[in-house]
């Protein structure tokens, strides 16, 4: 059966979990399946496993339809035998209906002589194991060994050593060995236990020998944790507590829960129980009561209540372990409680208030004219005489309506869910780009030409940040909306140093020191995020990523925080802001108003991040962008490589598929061809490639070589042309070229032309049927042919010089009725 696919979830986040040995991102859907990745991934019994593995259908009695079961993953161990195995809180396997369920699939699973087993997110949250597999997984490169980790492993290679002396032998710090042993783990060529925290006294060696892997319980011997080692306990009771439901917290009773009215009457009741407490030392008779009563009314005036009352007082203070609250007046459970009207009635009510859908006026009035409406047609249906109740008594229902209740009519369950729900405290973080969330947004403000002043409109602007010290660490601005080419351009910028701002605006007095490569990618569900060239990115690089459930930006904080602060306090005081509140203002147009254009745009916001945002605190005033990074760069510095430009332009580009012949390989109209490239032709013969396109600049294209398995870099016949023009651009010169062609073009003249020549073929077969002679009727038949290929030559070369054919007499009238634009066709002639 077919796989399951994930796309994107309105509860669940989706993860892609980068693994060494695949090209592409696994995806998975939880944050436990995406911590059990690590395990496989860096265990050294595992030597291949698969997300989401294959579906099962497993027929069920007393059941027409089959259960469906997909197990999350399928593991294939080191001696060849295969294991599934299903990911699961723990809270969920301790309920009937999972038992009942885990018990059927054991027993399918067992007859088709297979091995499903069940992990919990208790065993995955051992120790330190989690964190610590994320951070190997951060350090993981597909480079080989530098000189100073072949020195490591000689070192390592007869005893045991810690990070500190390793830095002590090595001479260097413990801030540049730490990535070093990290990267020698993920290769599985170090060890050291995963589930203690990391420091300077861990200690590293070389992998123990491979054992055999016994079937049962798998999953405790991929990573074997020691017994005494468990998960966060008092974390997870925490978590149990904060999800706990609003009948099940433990209350605690105490009198100022009590309204003001109530409380007074409670104190009030427990000093007269206290006076007559002193006065009958304890026997509350009758005889004694009535006795005491001046003194009671001596003390308490016209309040004194009387003795009966006194007496249920008494009893209901004893009854509640002398709980003083326990004297407050039941106001609430006052009254009749029980519905006055039919039931009948009470659904017809139901149905009515159903009806309403807003907070509006006239809700309840257009709600009760129904009402009216199904009491007379109940009425004519049962033969009953049934009176619809007063509106007063709807108003009274529906203002016992819940706020969520209301919420749900008037918006739906899922913006009820989100407006209620709880606000939990943002996710923490503990070392730099372990997340970094990436979003667009087109700002409130207008940009112009820089020449012309012309309007160009708002632009789009895509943005990096580092949720750990809160900085940006890439961004683009431009007119390209939320698309691969705009992601690209953003993550490109935040790999690189920023070394360029203080070379290009020399005003500006802080460094950028924000860059690397995120361990971890959060988005949204933008369908950008999904390209298949962006898993490739996120292959290649080596970088996790995942996506929030839909409609869910504040699980973006940060982010989404940082487009905010840009939009009101960087640009709304500035002319061509779209001032959102003066948007009815007939006097504020903000494209006329507009006089910033890109250049003088990226050097404000170049300023802004660098000597505002990032230098200066949060509103809290407890937080500064640049004084995290330093300090959190001391501990875990991020991944730093040398990015090669060439392989940075290649990682970056749009892949396509196309056939390599004699003319090349042809992508949108554009020819890519050289001597390299006919001799891998000559080699192989014309065959498909794939080939990858950089959006940035169509001058090269890079074209897979099977025979060395590599990519050749391959020029455009018109590199003049292409070198000057990203991939959007050609395709506006395309479609303006081809309105240009077509205002010339009259499809009437070439199809009466074509006529005129089938008329011709006609007239000479039936002459040369009528012809007793044949001499020369082949010549002539070959030199028709012969021209009818050069006249198509001719129209091929007139049209590729953009030539205006030649108009009919006939038709100059309908001719001169076409708008011809004229156009600059400079380097089109490939068009």
């Amino acid at each position: 059966m077919q796989k399951r696919k994930i796309t994107k979830s309105a509860v669940t986040n989706i993860f892609r979990f980068v693994s060494y040995n695949k090209l592409e991102p696994i995806t998975i859907e939880g944050y436990n399946e995406f911590i059990a990745c690590h395990y496989f991934e860096f265990s050294s019994l595992v030597i291949d496993f698969e997300a989401q593995p294959q579906k099962f259908a497993f027929p069920i009695e007393d059941r027409t339809r089959p259960l469906i079961y997909t197990p999350d993953f399928w593991v294939r161990l080191h001696n060849q035998q295969e294991v599934y195995f299903e990911i699961k809180p723990h809270d969920i396997t301790l309920t009937d209906k999972f038992s009942q369920k885990w018990e059927m699939l054991q027993k399918q699973f067992v007859e088709r002589e297979l091995r499903l087993e069940l992990v919990t997110d208790l065993q995955l949250t051992r120790g330190k194991m989690a964190e610590n597999l994320k951070l190997v997984h951060r350090y993981m490169n597909r480079e080989p060994n530098t000189a100073e980790q072949e020195n490591i492993l000689k070192l390592i290679s007869n005893s045991q050593l810690s990070v500190s002396s390793l830095s002590e032998q090595l001479q260097l710090q413990e801030i540049i060995i730490i990535p070093y042993l990290l990267n020698l783990v993920a290769k599985k060529q170090l060890s050291f236990p995963l589930y203690a925290p990391l420091d300077i006294n861990t200690v590293f060696h070389k992998p123990l020998p491979l054992i055999e892997c016994r079937m049962g319980k798998v999953f405790e011997q991929i990573l074997p944790v020691p017994d005494h080692i468990t998960h966060d306990e008092f974390k997870e009771a925490f978590r149990k507590e904060v999800k706990q439901r609003l009948d099940e917290v433990d209350s605690y009773e105490h009198l100022d829960a009590l309204p003001e009215r109530e409380r007074e009457q409670a104190i009030f009741r427990w000093k007269v129980l206290s006076k007559v407490g002193e006065l009958c030392n304890g026997v509350l008779s009758n005889q004694r009561l009535a006795a005491i009563y001046k003194e009671l009314e001596s003390e308490f005036a016209e309040k004194t209540p009387s003795i009966s009352s006194i007496k249920r007082w008494a009893k209901i203070y004893e009854e509640s372990g002398r709980s003083i609250k326990a004297l407050s007046p039941n106001i609430s459970g006052r009254g009749n409680k029980a519905h006055r009207l039919s039931t009948e009635m009470e659904e017809l009510i139901q149905q009515a208030l159903d009806r309403i859908k807003d907070t509006k006026s006239g809700a309840v009035s257009s709600a009760y004219s129904y009402l009216q409406h199904l009491v007379f047609q109940f009425n004519q249906r049962s033969g009953l005489a049934l009176k619809a109740p007063s509106i007063q008594t709807l108003w009274a229902r529906f203002k016992k309506i819940s706020p969520y209740e209301m919420a749900v009519k008037c918006r739906g369950k899922f913006k009820a869910n989100k407006e209620f729900k709880h606000i939990a405290e943002m996710i923490k973080t503990n070392r730099l780009l372990e997340r970094v969330e990436i979003d667009h947004t087109q700002l409130d403000f207008f940009v112009v030409e820089k020449e012309s002043f012309i309007p160009l409109g708002r632009p789009w602007v895509t943005t990096l940040c580092d949720v750990h010290s809160r900085s940006v660490l890439g961004f683009y601005i431009g007119f390209t909306p939320p698309s691969f080419v705009s992601a690209a351009r953003a993550l490109k910028h935040a790999l690189l140093p920023k070394d360029y701002v203080l070379i290009r605006y020399p005003d500006i007095k802080n460094p950028w020191l924000c860059f690397g490569k995120p361990e971890f990618i959060v988005s949204d569900n933008g369908k950008e995020f999904d390209d298949i060239d962006f898993k490739l990115v996120l292959g290649k690089l080596l970088m996790n990523a995942g996506k929030n459930p839909t409609a869910t930006p504040y699980l973006k904080p940060i982010v989404e925080r940082y487009f905010g602060k840009k939009n009101s306090e960087l640009l709304r005081a500035h002319p061509g802001h779209t001032l959102a509140t003066l948007k009815r203002s007939k006097d504020y147009d903000p494209a006329k108003n507009a006089v910033v254009d890109m250049d003088r745009l990226l050097h404000i916001v170049h300023i802004w991040i660098c000597d505002i945002y990032h230098a200066g605190p949060n509103s809290r005033r407890d937080h500064i962008p640049n004084l995290k990074w330093v300090k959190a760069f001391e501990r875990f510095a991020p991944v730093q490589n040398d990015y090669d430009p060439e392989d940075l332009n290649l990682l970056f580009c749009r892949t396509f598929t196309g056939q390599l012949r004699r003319d090349g390989v042809v992508f949108k109209r554009l020819h890519y061809s050289c001597d390299a490239s006919a001799e891998l032709r000559g080699r192989v013969g014309d065959h498909r490639v794939t080939y990858k396109i950089d959006p940035e600049n169509l001058g090269y294209m890079y074209i897979s070589n099977q025979l060395t398995k590599s990519f050749l870099k391959v020029p455009a016949v018109k590199f003049e042309y292409a070198s000057s023009v990203t991939l959007h651009q050609h395709k506006i010169n395309c479609i303006v070229a081809r309105k240009t062609v077509g205002d010339k073009y009259c499809e009437e003249d070439i199809i009466e032309a074509k006529s005129r020549i089938h008329l011709l073929i006609e007239e000479a077969f039936l002459a040369k049927i009528q012809s007793k002679r044949r001499t020369g009727s082949t010549s002539k038949a070959a030199r028709y042919v012969e021209d009818s290929e050069r006249a198509k030559s001719l129209a091929t070369e007139q049209h590729n010089e953009n030539l205006v054919p030649l108009i009919n007499a006939k038709n100059e009238e309908k001719s001169d009725q076409r708008v011809i634009k004229p156009i600059d066709t400079t380097g089109w002639e490939l068009l």
